[in-house]
């Protein structure tokens, strides 16, 4: 804790320990929690409301990279939403986003997963556009992660080089079609990743592959 650390000083006269240096170089950059906030509710597609109130703030580091975690709580009348979401704290960029409800469930059958897609391209084109161009839709589907409610809409996109897919990068969006907003996100990405160029007539092809694997 910076501020603990230098007041600590102050009053003892003593000087920072180098652990204590190192410490707070980790987090130097960081974005503060009040900025991070207000980033978040200044994005439409998540839906934060007035009465999303900031229940938690934390922060850490996670390969020698800060990270921030924030978790919000909306009151319903039948139960609670909590959102929480993970986020590199010296860029404010969403790195995961998990939502449940305690509500009671709603009327409606499952969402027709091609409706909302063009949500999930819209999110990823507005914030994470310098990926968008090596993404490729690999499944979506309809399911219930939030608690009790309705079912949602989930997309993973992954990232492919030169037709091939790397499954080890990836990018999910889940919608929830009671108001659009998105509701989950993952970003799976390793952005120092190098690719072979290798000759696709060596390739041994798919189904030798799995002849080979069997």
């Amino acid at each position: 804790d910076e501020d603990a650390a230098l007041a600590e000083m102050k009053v003892s006269g003593r000087s920072l320990t180098e652990t204590e240096k190192s410490g707070i170089q980790l987090y130097e950059g960081a974005v503060p929690t009040a900025e991070l906030d207000a980033r978040l509710r200044a994005m439409p597609e998540l839906g934060l409301k007035d009465t999303d109130v900031l229940e938690r703030a934390d922060y850490s580091v996670n390969d020698k990279k800060p990270c921030a975690y924030l978790v919000y709580r909306r009151d319903l009348n039948d139960g609670e939403v909590w959102r929480s979401f993970t986020l590199d704290a010296l860029t404010g960029r969403i790195t995961t986003l998990y939502s449940y409800s305690s509500e009671y469930a709603r009327t409606g059958g499952k969402p027709d997963t091609q409706a909302w897609q063009s949500t999930a391209d819209a999110f990823i084109n507005a914030y994470y556009g310098e990926y968008a161009g090596m993404l490729r839709l690999t499944s979506s589907d309809a399911d219930a992660p939030l608690g009790s409610r309705e079912a949602t809409v989930s997309y993973t996109y992954t990232r492919q080089h030169e037709g091939f897919l790397f499954r080890g990068n990836s990018v999910t969006v889940r919608v929830d079609p009671a108001d659009g907003s998105v509701c989950g996100f993952m970003l799976n990405w390793n952005d120092g990743q190098e690719f072979y160029s290798a000759d696709k007539d060596a390739l041994i092809g798919d189904e030798k592959a799995a002849r080979v694997w069997a």
